[in-house]
C-alpha cells in the first residue's frame, strides 16, 4: 500500500456517519440539560441584553462533562520599557494529556478599571478570558443547545459590545 492509499485510508475512517453524528448529538443535548440546570441554579451567565453569556465557570463545568481541563500561562506586554498588559494562552487538555485546542487573549492597563492593576491581576484575567475562550472553540455548539450565547462574558464585559448588546431587547420564550 502507498502511502497515499494510506493516508486515503486513514482519512476514511475519520469521517464521522450520519449515525455517529446523530448519537452525538443525543449525548451533547443530554449534556446540554444537565449544564442548564447547573448553570441556572448557581447563576453562572450573565444576561446581556436578549442573551445569557456564560462566565468560565460555566465552560469550566461543561469541558469537565468532556473530561477537558485547561492549562494556562501568560507574558507581560511591555513596549519600550513601559508595561501594557498581559497576554495569556490556554490549551484545552483531554484525559490522555492531548492538546485538543486552545487560545490566547488579553488583559490591558487601558481598560476601563484595569489602570492601577498589577501584573499578577492582568494576567489572571487575561488567562481567565483564553481560557473561556479555548473552551468556546470546543464547546459551544454544546452551549448553543443549552440555549446560552456562544460568547463567553469574559470576552465582552467592559467592551463596547457589551453595551451594544444590553440595549437588544429580551426575547420570549415559546413553550414547546
Amino acid at each position: 500500500m502507498t502511502t497515499t492509499e494510506q493516508a486515503m485510508t486513514t482519512s476514511e475512517q475519520n469521517i464521522v456517519t450520519p449515525a455517529q453524528f446523530q448519537q452525538e448529538i443525543t449525548i451533547a443535548q443530554e449534556k446540554a440539560v444537565i449544564l442548564k440546570d447547573i448553570v441556572e441554579k448557581q447563576g453562572l451567565y450573565v444576561r446581556v441584553g436578549a442573551r445569557k453569556h456564560l462566565r468560565v465557570e460555566g465552560w469550566i463545568t461543561l469541558a469537565k462533562g468532556y473530561g477537558y481541563t485547561c492549562k494556562t500561562r501568560s507574558e507581560p506586554l511591555v513596549s519600550d520599557g513601559i508595561y501594557l498588559g498581559a497576554k495569556a494562552y490556554a490549551d484545552v487538555i483531554d484525559q490522555d494529556g492531548i492538546i485538543r485546542g486552545g487560545a490566547d487573549s488579553y488583559c490591558l492597563r487601558d481598560e476601563k478599571g484595569k489602570e492601577e492593576q498589577t501584573f499578577a491581576q492582568l494576567a489572571g484575567m487575561a488567562q481567565t478570558r483564553a481560557e473561556s475562550r479555548a473552551y468556546r472553540e470546543l464547546l459551544s455548539w454544546v452551549v448553543i443547545l443549552a440555549g446560552y450565547s456562544p460568547t463567553p462574558y469574559e470576552e465582552i464585559q467592559g467592551t463596547a459590545l457589551e453595551g451594544k448588546l444590553a440595549k437588544e431587547e429580551p426575547q420570549t420564550e415559546v413553550s414547546q
